[in-house]
């Protein structure tokens, strides 16, 4: 048996457990959201209860029908402000550990999506790193950068090769002669390099932007150039950690969540009925549509629960006196 306390006490724990109840199962459902995304798989077959006393896996529905309350962390010797509060820092500590862990997920996730993008496309809009190491390995003059030399990289439309490779050494004077280079061609854009003096630069990039060469630059490995298998690999594991670090996040807070619920029924039964306490809490698992059919059934079966309002009340507030027995709902997190 739990703690009973005075009213007031109850009272305050009615209130603080109503905003409990609906924090966890936020918390639930954002869990079980990312569990499904991050496994590729549907809510109801990765989305499992893990007793600490019980070395089996049960569904949610599962763990509810058997539900049994796990003294060894929650004491019923102590208050129920405590085993509150106690359930409350379950669900923040939930929220905490993921935090960092999502965070570097979708760090890398976005990593991937962008070097795959930066893939994609011609050589006038795609990253030219990759083409440009490949160059540089098969025999290329390789990228300079001196105190007096660099290598500008220079997208031509196909139509225009032969009238680059002929003339690029008018752009300007101090376009070093026999330096341009063929890095990669593809069906529009043929992707030239040539040394230059670094003093030079911008007017060079002047001269071949009015002849409708395009500057490409390569781009600043930050993290961001990281190989897309590189990235792949990297992704799978933070994928798997984070699996693991969810499921058992979810796990912990599906059973706190269960054990609020059944703390609610005791403090809402005992404001409801008052002392000695007798009462007994049934779970029914049911059809959303069907739950205005069953309770009027329950007000067929026992007649005198019937208050002088009727039962056709919606459930709403901390004290549950809209029908004339406690009521309380178990939304299906993993639909």
């Amino acid at each position: 048996p739990l703690k009973i306390g005075t009213l007031d006490s109850l009272m305050e724990a009615s209130d603080d457990l109503a905003k409990l109840d609906p924090q966890l199962e936020g918390t639930i459902t954002k869990l079980a959201g990312i569990l499904e995304e991050a496994s590729q798989r549907p809510k109801a077959q990765v989305c499992v209860v893990r007793p600490a006393a019980n070395q089996n896996s049960f569904s949610t529905e599962s763990y509810l029908k058997n539900f049994s309350w796990y003294s060894a962390q929650y004491d019923t010797r102590d208050s129920i402000r405590v085993l509150t509060e106690k359930l409350a820092q379950v669900c923040t500590s939930a929220e905490e550990r993921i935090r960092g862990v999502v965070t570097e997920y979708n760090d890398t996730r976005n990593k991937l999506n962008n070097a795959s993008r930066k893939g994609q496309g011609n050589l006038a809009t795609r990253s030219i790193n990759e083409v440009v190491k490949v160059w540089s390995a098969k025999g290329g003059h390789g990228v300079l950068n001196t105190e007096f030399l660099q290598t500008i990289f220079l997208a031509i439309s196909s139509h225009q090769v032969r009238d680059f490779l002929a003339t690029y050494r008018e752009l300007h004077s101090f376009v070093c002669p026999g330096s341009a280079s063929l890095v990669s061609e593809d069906r529009e854009f043929s992707l030239f390099a040539i040394v230059i003096f670094k003093k030079s630069a911008d007017d060079i990039k002047t001269a071949a932007r009015k002849k409708k060469y395009l500057t490409r630059e390569l781009e600043h490995d930050d993290g961001e150039g990281m190989q897309i298998d590189q990235l792949n690999t990297l992704l799978e594991q933070q994928k798997s950690n984070l699996v693991s670090l969810i499921s058992q996040q979810f796990s912990l807070c599906y059973q706190a969540w269960a054990h609020v619920k059944a703390l609610r029924i005791f403090v809402e039964s005992m404001l409801k009925y008052g002392l000695p306490p007798k009462f007994i809490p049934i779970l029914l698992s049911v059809d959303s549509g069907k739950e205005a059919a069953i309770r009027k059934r329950f007000a067929v079966l026992y007649p005198e629960l019937r208050t002088p309002l009727g039962d056709d009340h919606l459930e709403s507030g901390a004290l549950q006196y809209e029908f004339p027995y406690v009521s309380l709902k178990v939304q299906n997190v993993t639909k």
